[in-house]
C-alpha cells in the first residue's frame, strides 16, 4: 500500500518514476536517468505514509504541529518552505480542476 500511495501521490505532482522505479527507490537504489528530486520525492512520500500511519494509530496526535511536521517530511530536501503553510497557488498535473486559492 505504501508503494502504491507513494507512486500515485508523486505522479500527480509530475514525478516520472514508474511504479517499478518507485519500488527500487524505496529500496534505496538510485535509478539512472531520473532526477535526484524524483528520488527524494519518492523517499519522502513513503516516510510521510509511515507518519500518517502513526497518526491513525494514535501514536502521534493530529494537530497543527503534526500536520506541519507531515508537510516537512514530504518536502524535506526540496523547497525552502518545508513545514510551513503554502503562500502560492498550485496546479495538479493532469487535472482540469484547480485547488482553491490559498
Amino acid at each position: 500500500m505504501k508503494l502504491m500511495h507513494t507512486y500515485h501521490s508523486n505522479a500527480m505532482e509530475g514525478n516520472t518514476l514508474t511504479l517499478q522505479e518507485t519500488k527500487i527507490v524505496l529500496e534505496e537504489i538510485t535509478i539512472s536517468g531520473k532526477s535526484l528530486r524524483e528520488h527524494i520525492e519518492a523517499s519522502n512520500t513513503a516516510r510521510a505514509f509511515d507518519l500518517v500511519g502513526d497518526m491513525a494509530r494514535g501514536k502521534v496526535p493530529i494537530n497543527h504541529v503534526s500536520i506541519q511536521r507531515l508537510h516537512e517530511v514530504v518536502t524535506s530536501g526540496l523547497p525552502e518552505d518545508a513545514g510551513r503553510y503554502r503562500t502560492d497557488n498550485i496546479r495538479i498535473t493532469g487535472v482540469v480542476k484547480t485547488p482553491p486559492d490559498r
